[in-house]
């Protein structure tokens, strides 16, 4: 319904097909936050459309407590021509979400940023504190018994933050802020890894493909290709070769 709204009905079909054959939406089914986070992002910008914006920042709420980075969700609302008051009242709903998830933490673990130190600690058992660049990760891929290529992530993370432009053009400053938080945000935490995974968050991107990709042969060869590394990952994933 978003996409049908943003850029019609039938590039929204394009786009719907491009998300689906996108090689780590295999992660929607696997158990992973990914599809209720993506569920709460997307109805809270369409209750946003729809001009429901109390609703809208309760749902926005539940998705900063479901991922940190769904605070990102209030930056559609500084955009909002609300009296300040009103808009103060939506921040904080969107805002409760980690909030009330800090006092949680608070009240179990003794420390209200304890996820941070989980992040820490993961990172450094599996040894991938640091960006991994182009060059490094392409020839680590080849290297590693995992066999996942970490090139891949490099890789995405870059083509993503470059397909925002036309999503600042073609669907405005709010979905580019948006878009541009959920990518880069991630990359803060040292490290490149599980980018394929974390850039399916940032839905703009896929809504402005079709507006640039015309050709039906364009598209079709685009999405042959994403599923051919959609298969990559489910082999790899379900032989345990990698878990991003």
């Amino acid at each position: 319904f978003l996409a049908s709204r943003l850029i019609g009905k039938s590039q929204a079909k394009v786009a719907l097909f491009v998300f689906c054959t996108f090689p780590s939406t295999m992660f929607l089914l696997a158990g992973y936050t990914e599809a209720l986070f993506l569920t709460l992002v997307l109805l809270s910008f369409l209750l946003l459309e729809n001009k429901k914006h109390f609703l809208a920042s309760i749902i926005g709420g539940l998705a900063s407590m479901t991922r940190l980075v769904g605070v990102a969700l209030v930056l559609p609302f500084l955009w909002l021509s609300a009296p300040p008051l009103k808009r103060l009242v939506y921040l904080a709903f969107v805002f409760s979400g980690i909030t009330l998830y800090m006092v949680y933490l608070q009240f179990q673990f003794g420390d209200f940023l304890y996820f941070l130190k989980a992040q820490k600690a993961w990172c450094g058992a599996a040894g991938h504190c640091q960006i991994t660049f182009p060059i490094a990760s392409l020839l680590n891929s080849y290297s590693k018994p995992s066999l996942y290529p970490d090139f891949i992530d490099w890789a995405l993370s870059v083509i993503f933050l470059g397909l925002l432009v036309p999503v600042l053009r073609r669907l405005g400053p709010v979905y580019f802020a948006y878009g541009f938080f959920v990518v880069l945000f991630p990359l803060f935490s040292g490290t490149s890894i599980a980018m394929s995974r974390y850039v399916i968050a940032a839905f703009p991107v896929f809504f402005v493909i079709p507006l640039l990709l015309r050709s039906k042969v364009a598209v079709a060869g685009l999405c042959g290709f994403l599923f051919f590394l959609q298969i990559r990952f489910i082999t790899l994933f379900t032989n345990r070769l990698f878990v991003a």
